[in-house]
């Protein structure tokens, strides 16, 4: 009777707190001896089945997970690579400069170094994924390409470039560096 009392007195508190849900131990299994029988086997059916759900709903979610955690890995790889890429642009253009001044004769040791330094660099380049473009006479694309000028040609038809000042990278379908080149009118 003590038991009882205690639970009157803490319903009696809830439902003036507001919450109104509040059932007591002894009404769940009120409640529920009111229900029809319950054959034991059909309840654990319906548990097997709703924690079965649970697995498989789980585990799909888990998959989900993991493919997009490897994209994303895969995308953040790709970017810093791109980036590191960028960084070592400028000292390939400064080789290909360097070999293209006039006053270095053909048989000098130091033009076949930065020679050697520029095909590993690019070989790098290609190891990696990072490949150049941009050439004489390709159809312009504002996508890869970036116009600096533009003039009459009688060489290429309208659209297409007359002058690459400077090499265009990628690295798959991104663009590390677009090509700046003139442009046929």
């Amino acid at each position: 009777m003590k038991k009882s009392a205690e639970e009157n007195i803490k319903k009696d508190e809830i439902l003036e707190d507001g919450m109104g849900d509040y059932q007591s131990p002894a009404d769940e299994t009120a409640d529920e001896a009111s229900d029809e029988p319950v054959d034991p086997v059909e309840a654990l059916e319906k548990e097997l089945a709703g924690q079965k759900e649970m697995y498989l709903r789980l585990a799909a979610e888990y998959d989900n997970f993991r493919k997009r955690t490897q994209r994303e890995k895969e995308a953040l790889f790709d970017d810093i690579t791109a980036d590191c890429a960028a960084v070592l642009l400028p000292t390939v253009d400064n080789l290909e400069r360097a070999l293209a001044a006039p006053e270095i004769p053909e048989n000098d040791p130091m033009k076949a170094g930065v020679e050697m330094v520029l095909s590993n660099t690019l070989a790098a380049f290609a190891k990696i994924g990072v490949v150049p473009f941009g050439e004489t006479g390709e159809a312009f694309d504002p996508n890869l390409h970036h116009c600096v000028s533009t003039a009459e040609s009688e060489d290429f038809p309208g659209g297409h470039i007359t002058l690459v000042m400077q090499k265009g990278y990628a690295l798959g379908d991104k663009v590390v560096r677009p090509a700046m080149v003139a442009v046929s009118e």
